[in-house]
């Protein structure tokens, strides 16, 4: 069932097995797998089907230190969240990955990696893979060779590329019409509240920017906004816990980590020794596929490095993030546009607008590469082909970078992160 909460009455309540805050990736992924499960589910998004600048505009946040994109221009408050733009880029993280390293303070993981093994499958149909598969050699007979690293520090490995699988379209109409979820929209979860003497959520308190106020009363609450949001809901809910929910230990929004990326120069190839070719995207007839090259577990540990995969792009490569990080009113037209056009089945059309837009923004950057790409061939003329190197590095966890309240509120009385 799909309701708009903005037309509830003043002061209903929900009661159901389970509450879902957030309709985006996880949120979304989550209610489908349980359609079939004997659970009664609330599934509360802040946005509506469409992009909305009042509803977005809860999202804003301030920020100290280092820069980083406007909170309000790299996420998205609607029906389908982060789904509504992405870039589609997947591959199962390395054992290495949930490893304590010894040299890098703060690693490890709760998990092994053979954990999450079972469940890649179901994951790569989800995000409308053709093949669960990452091996190289499953794929090396329908590709060109890859640069020779045998014996070297690092290694070649594959990524594939979802169709920019968005989860509104492809299963919110079946969540929305699945007997055991109500999906309620422009519902803003503004407090979480404990039952006396426990430590469990019983009560979300909720809201709409038209001023209707109900709560759900779950027996089990998963928060699936994000990093940030979720960090700042928690926080946030000081009635029962002065110092938010779940922080008995100050921990709550610390160890924030973004995906590190940005040109890294441009790389000579010796005559004879190939081309980028395999780390081109490359559509086959039943996938979307790209080759990276990466450093080695050996090799990280050795010279106690964190993970790293280089994308061999064509010189004058200038793409990186388009439009992350604009301001919403800039972006709310073409975002309109390309939204309406895929709804109506025209992806072509839609994709099309999309790379326009990021040619259009690009120009600055592109202009600044061609100049950088044409010295670095002027400096390896007759040394073999030029090729610009993209690198999308991890981030080391540090305990002071965090989400923490800021003393403004949004529109709906809570503290802004």
């Amino acid at each position: 069932m799909l309701i708009d909460a903005r037309g509830l009455d003043r002061y209903p309540n929900f009661d159901c097995d389970l509450c879902i805050v957030g309709a985006g990736i996880c949120g979304l992924a989550l209610a489908d797998e349980l359609r079939a499960a004997h659970l009664s589910i609330v599934l509360l998004e802040s946005g509506g089907i469409n992009y909305e600048l009042h509803t977005q505009a809860l999202y804003r946040g301030e920020q100290e230190g280092q820069a980083y994109f406007r909170l309000d221009g790299c996420r998205w408050r609607m029906f389908g969240g982060s789904s509504n733009r992405w870039g589609g880029w997947c591959r199962p993280l390395d054992e290495i990955d949930f490893e304590r390293r010894p040299w890098l303070e703060h690693s490890g993981w709760p998990i092994e990696a053979k954990a999450l093994e079972p469940y890649e499958g179901r994951a790569a149909e989800l995000l409308e893979l053709a093949d669960p598969r990452f091996e190289l050699e499953a794929w090396r007979h329908r590709l060109p060779a890859p640069l020779p690293l045998e014996g070297t520090q690092f290694e070649n490995i594959l990524i594939q590329h979802s169709p920019e699988t968005n989860f509104a379209e492809r299963y919110g109409r079946r969540v929305c019409a699945a007997a055991n979820i109500t999906v309620l929209l422009h519902a803003n979860l503004i407090a979480l509240k404990l039952a006396p003497l426990s430590s469990r959520v019983s009560e979300l308190k909720v809201a709409t920017l038209t001023g209707r106020h109900f709560s759900v009363c779950p027996r089990a609450v998963v928060l699936a906004t994000g990093g940030i949001e979720n960090a700042r809901l928690l926080l946030a809910s000081q009635a029962d816990r002065g110092a938010g929910l779940g922080n008995e230990f100050d921990q709550v929004g610390r160890y924030f980590m973004e995906h590190l990326h940005m040109p890294f120069g441009h790389v000579l190839l010796r005559p004879g020794v190939g081309d980028n070719r395999f780390y081109r995207r490359t559509r086959l007839s039943d996938a979307q596929v790209r080759g990276v090259i990466k450093p080695t577990a050996s090799a990280q540990s050795a010279a106690q490095r964190l993970a790293a995969s280089f994308a061999l792009e064509n010189a004058s490569f200038f793409q990186g993030t388009p439009f992350l990080g604009w301001p919403p009113r800039l972006l709310y037209a073409p975002v309109v546009g390309y939204h309406g056009l895929r709804r109506a089945r025209l992806a072509p059309l839609a994709n099309a607008l999309k790379h326009a837009l990021q040619r259009v923004h690009s120009v600055p950057t592109r202009v600044r590469t061609w100049r950088r790409a044409r010295a670095a061939h002027a400096r390896g003329r007759a040394r073999g082909p030029v090729y610009s190197l993209y690198v999308r590095a991890e981030q080391a966890p540090h305990p002071a970078n965090r989400v923490t309240l800021s003393a403004q509120r949004d529109e709906l009385g809570v503290p802004l992160s």
